[in-house]
């Protein structure tokens, strides 16, 4: 599914899943108050750039302010679950999962996915989008990374377990850090920069493996 330049857009209750590329995009200038709820997105794939490409939503190449994402399912996707390159305006995003993420489920030899649980940026856009209580859990690259959006990001409230990379990677901008949780991720709690404001986080009390309830 592809919508260019779309206002006022509401887009509940979609299924998009073994596409040949993104399931969900949005894209294009201009592309203004559009609500994405309670999407489920799933197992694309790009054959043709060996999975480099597919994400399970992408809002990319393009501007517009009041676009929310809220309760997404993103899992399975070659690529990573959300992606937000290139994308030069806020987008928030909340109570939404991105799970299991640049695995080759494939079988392809020359496999490119990322496997980014929330990809909140890059191409040079310095945004600051808006996360809050969401997860991200067992992808093959961080949990939330800021690539290399160096705009002041804000997330309270989000979880990131069991990923291959980083829980939360923002290395290079201002992103704004509170009250989010990072247990067992392979590559480190966090990986922050000098210019990210971090506190009450777990990492901040140096408490690595907090004890869950159920």
């Amino acid at each position: 599914f592809v919508a260019t330049s779309s206002v006022g857009g509401v887009f509940k209750n979609l299924v998009t899943s073994n596409n040949g590329d993104s399931g969900f995009t949005l894209r294009g200038d201009g592309t203004t108050d559009n609500l994405v709820q309670n999407l489920d997105s799933y197992g694309n794939y790009d054959a043709a750039n060996h999975g480099q490409n597919a994400d399970g939503i992408a809002i990319k190449f393009g501007s517009g302010t009041g676009n929310k994402v809220t309760g997404a399912r993103l899992y399975n996707n070659a690529d990573d679950g959300l992606d937000l390159w290139q994308f030069s305006s806020p987008i928030t995003i909340e109570h939404s999962w991105s799970y299991g993420n640049g695995k080759n489920r494939w079988n392809d030899s020359a496999f490119e996915g990322n496997g980014n649980g929330f990809k909140l940026g890059g191409g040079g856009a310095s945004v600051a989008h808006v996360v809050n209580n969401d997860a991200a859990w067992d992808n093959a690259g961080n949990g939330f990374t800021e690539n290399s959006n160096t705009g002041a990001i804000v997330l309270n409230r989000n979880t990131a377990y069991a990923n291959t990379d980083a829980g939360f990677f923002f290395a290079t901008g201002k992103a704004r850090l509170a009250r989010n949780l990072a247990v067992s991720n392979k590559g480190g709690l966090d990986k922050l920069g000098s210019a990210t404001v971090s506190a009450a986080n777990n990492w901040d009390s140096g408490t690595s493996t907090p004890s869950f309830r159920s």
